[in-house]
């Protein structure tokens, strides 16, 4: 059995800002820390919920808060803003 792993996500989108929702769960059942790499483009908080606040990317790591070493990670690729709606993007001209 896997100790710590990520089991899904959601995608929302609030004004300028994406919110991505992880979950995540230890076959134990103790506390989860959550961890960016790189706040300028990404902030997660003891929720799982990752703001994506600029272009680049982060690894988002949930780890056990006991034991550092179990951790499960995603890589999340934050692309520059673009003027473009989604009816442009799936306009089948």
């Amino acid at each position: 059995e896997i100790p710590l792993r990520l089991v899904g996500s959601e995608m929302c989108i609030r004004d300028r800002y994406g919110v991505i929702y992880l979950k995540a769960t230890i076959s134990d059942g103790t506390e989860i820390e959550w961890v960016s790499d790189n706040e300028s483009a990404a902030i997660v908080n003891g929720d799982g919920a990752v703001l994506l606040v600029g272009s680049g990317s982060a690894v988002i790591t949930a780890r056990k808060k006991t034991d550092k070493k179990i951790s499960a990670s995603v890589l999340i690729r934050v692309l520059p803003k673009t003027e473009e709606t989604a009816e442009d993007i799936f306009d089948e001209k």
